[in-house]
């Protein structure tokens, strides 16, 4: 399974709970129901923060709809995962997952290269968003 590391650069600093990643032949329904309360939220709290209704939130817990796309986006990032580990199963998208050196050394390269995206298309920083995929098969090194 590859893990994702996803780039933020507009919030630094404040690392989410990483509960264990959802596993693969889990539903939809109850990978989110299963990060919910890893992340000790009710379902009023996770409706409220993802702007959704509570009988919305519990109709995908328990597999009898699924949330349109800006939905999702909003859960998997309350939840602290990407859509489509939340829809197919898969590992955290934070970069919690790293140890602080190498989150050290990887933040000037994830800016520069932000930077060179903007400039490439001729747009402000702000509006470009990165992220770097790490196959678990490459976390023992290079090879």
């Amino acid at each position: 399974a590859a893990a994702n590391l996803a780039a933020s650069f507009d919030s630094p600093g404040r690392a989410a709970p990483t509960p264990p990643a959802p596993q693969a032949d889990e539903t939809f329904g109850s990978r989110v129901k299963q990060l919910r309360h890893a992340h000790g939220l009710s379902l009023d709290e996770l409706a409220g923060q993802v702007g959704v209704s509570k009988p919305a939130l519990w109709k995908w817990e328990r597999g009898e709809a699924r949330p349109r796309a800006a939905a999702l986006e909003r859960l998997a990032q309350v939840l602290g995962r990407t859509p489509g580990a939340l829809l197919f199963g898969g590992e955290p998208a934070t970069s919690t997952e790293l140890a602080p050196a190498a989150q050290g050394t990887l933040q000037p390269i994830l800016d520069a290269a932000r930077d060179q995206v903007a400039d490439a298309l001729g747009m402000d920083t702000a509006a470009i968003e990165l992220s770097v995929t790490i196959h678990a098969h490459a976390r023992q090194g290079r090879g």
